[in-house]
């Protein structure tokens, strides 16, 4: 941690980790209740200050009604985003039944764990086949393919993060937890019912606050294909060419190699590769 900073280590209520493209977002907005919890979506909090990121957690702060912090908050105080976390929200949490935060980047998880130790984990996951080509098709719509420049995020890259994840989740599973697979979150009214009686809230969120600090080029379309007023749809259940995305998909020989290589990442786990 930051040499000017010294964190406290703490309990969080929740930790929501998974695979991309699972409902780990919906997830997050689902377990933040005005006045009782709040469920940060990405906060990266063992890297190097970013203030763009920075902004993003102070305007969902803000869009969930945290009081302004106390103290000044300076660009110049903060060398890793945890430092500027814990300044900027973790005394006005303290009047919450309890917060979180949601990873798709499980990388330093352990260490996370460490400082901040949930009480309760929610591991998501979904057809390993969906995820691909979900995660494909939003590299697309969001220009991430070289999103800095340098970087490539193509199917080499997608199927090297699922490996990734899945590897992690297998480590992850030897702790408490529970598991919510996509295609019950918005089929199964229970699955919904399980996951609120597992963090204790009397009822869950209704409002995508997490969703509206991304990009527009994602929350934008996420909004438009499944409904502006919180519902929870199943459009994402059935994927094929989407007309809104020009039609991008995996050819016939890709979704073969993709079922192919995804299967052998996901053999001896125990939880549903389809």
């Amino acid at each position: 941690m930051s040499e000017k900073h010294k964190i406290k280590r703490t309990d969080m209520g929740v930790a929501v980790m998974g695979l991309m493209r699972t409902g780990t977002t919906l997830l997050a907005d689902l377990l933040t209740v005005r006045g009782k919890s709040l469920v940060f979506s990405e906060p990266d909090l063992l890297s190097k200050y970013d203030p763009i990121l920075a902004d993003r957690m102070r305007q969902l702060g803000r869009d969930f009604g945290l009081p302004a912090p106390e103290q000044t908050l300076e660009i110049g105080n903060f060398d890793r985003n945890i430092d500027h976390f814990d300044a900027a929200f973790m005394g006005e949490m303290k009047g919450l039944d309890f917060w979180g935060v949601k990873y798709v980047n499980l990388v330093g998880w352990r260490r996370l764990f460490d400082v901040y130790r949930p009480r309760k984990i929610v591991l998501c996951v979904r057809d390993l086949r969906a995820v691909t080509i979900s995660a494909l098709e939003l590299a697309n719509r969001m220009r991430l393919v070289f999103h800095d420049g340098r970087h490539r995020r193509d199917e080499a890259w997608v199927f090297s993060r699922i490996c990734y994840t899945v590897h992690e989740l297998m480590a992850l599973r030897t702790l408490p937890h529970l598991v919510i697979r996509y295609e019950d979150l918005v089929g199964d009214p229970a699955t919904l019912e399980r996951l609120r009686d597992y963090v204790g809230l009397d009822a869950l969120g209704t409002e995508r606050l997490n969703l509206l600090i991304e990009r527009a080029s994602r929350s934008q379309w996420e909004l438009t294909k499944h409904g502006k007023s919180g519902e929870i749809s199943d459009k994402a259940l059935e994927r094929g060419p989407d007309p809104a995305d020009g039609g991008a998909d995996l050819a016939p020989d890709g979704r073969i190699q993709c079922c192919i290589r995804l299967r052998r990442a996901a053999a001896g786990t125990a939880y549903p590769a389809a």
